[in-house]
């Protein structure tokens, strides 16, 4: 076995000291030799370690970052990471972890970045986030993930941003997200969500990105996004929605971004976006769109870009942009000019038959 350490130097000593241990064939810890007691980050990457024996790391008091990624890593329990008191940030990605034994962070008090994504994890149970209170970011991407239960995220008061995509939730509940009062970023893309329940997301007062992207979602209620204040971003785009219900981004305050496109709702609603003066960029592209309201995005004042392109309108008069004065409209193949606003609007492959023209 090679150990390759990297000592940086300061004023006063050992300030950093970065073991390698990658890429050895390693398949037992405890049949090598431990790594020196001062070393802030270990590297055991790109090798074939199964298990994390109880207290192996007890001498590590130093370590900062752990990096076991890349291994055949099944298990650990709730003595594998004895006495990593000093741990930030670690790395278990693209393991075989199945499940994880309730209370295994328990001594990872300091950990605020927790890698679990391309792992073989199914359910999220109670308590196997225990200890885990200053964690910052979760990444459980591109599990087998189907089930959460309602208390698998109640230690994580300070948890910024959790990342799900590409696992195969179906539901989620007001409970699934109930204790992450401190989010910021949650990233559902692709699963096969077909129902969410109204105020799932309510608990989630500092949200301000939610992607929701490439799953089975059939319509928006008025309450899918309830309470969200502070989002800034909302993505569902290319799902499967067909039914889009009247105030449905009321609460939306903040909002910049809305993406909705690739989905089959054919009507927008005329009061969808009433009072949403802060928003920048709508995405409407391939939605079946017939007709729209006259009014319908009268109070979009600071939107710059507005894009309806693929859609099968039927209609498009000068009063249908009315108040758009920054936008840069997308919407078949042909530019308009509204009479009355001096805004040019370009229209890019629709089946308008009647149009205006200045």
């Amino acid at each position: 076995m090679i150990l390759i350490c990297l000592i940086v130097l300061s004023l006063f000593g050992v300030d950093c000291l970065i073991c390698d241990q990658s890429d050895e064939n390693i398949y037992d810890l405890t049949a090598h030799p431990a790594p020196s007691n001062h070393c802030t980050e270990l590297d055991y990457q790109y090798n074939k370690i199964l298990t994390i024996p109880h207290g192996v790391f007890v001498n590590q008091v130093n370590l900062t970052i752990l990096k076991i990624s890349d291994n055949d890593l099944e298990s650990f329990d709730n003595g594998s990471f004895l006495g990593l008191d000093q741990l930030d940030t670690l790395w278990l990605q693209k393991n075989n972890i199945e499940r994880i034994v309730p209370f295994s962070y328990i001594d990872l008090k300091n950990l605020r970045i927790l890698q679990l994504n391309d792992n073989l994890l199914k359910n999220l149970t109670k308590d196997i986030f225990a200890g885990l209170g200053n964690l910052q970011e979760l990444n459980l991407s591109k599990n087998a993930i189907d089930f959460i239960g309602e208390e698998s995220f109640n230690h994580l008061k300070n948890l910024r941003k959790l990342d799900l995509k590409e696992n195969y939730l179906k539901i989620i509940t007001k409970k699934t997200f109930k204790y992450l009062n401190a989010l910021e970023n949650l990233d559902l893309y692709k699963n096969l969500l077909n129902f969410i329940q109204d105020e799932s997301f309510l608990h989630l007062m500092n949200l301000s990105h939610l992607n929701l992207k490439k799953n089975k979602l059939e319509n928006i209620t008025n309450g899918m996004v309830k309470g969200l204040t502070t989002l800034t971003h909302f993505i569902c785009d290319s799902n499967e929605i067909k039914f889009i219900e009247s105030n449905s981004f009321s609460d939306l305050e903040n909002i910049l971004h809305i993406d909705i496109d690739y989905n089959d709702f054919k009507v927008i609603p005329p009061d969808l976006f009433k009072g949403m003066v802060t928003v920048d960029e709508i995405q409407l592209d391939g939605c079946s769109i017939r007709n729209i309201s006259n009014g319908t995005f009268t109070d979009l004042i600071n939107i710059t870009y507005l894009e309806l392109d693929d859609n099968e309108l039927e209609l498009i008069d000068e009063f249908m942009f009315k108040g758009l004065t920054q936008v840069s409209c997308l919407v078949g193949k042909h530019i308009l000019k509204s009479l009355s606003l001096g805004s040019y609007f370009t229209l890019v492959k629709n089946t308008c038959i009647q149009k205006f023209t200045p």
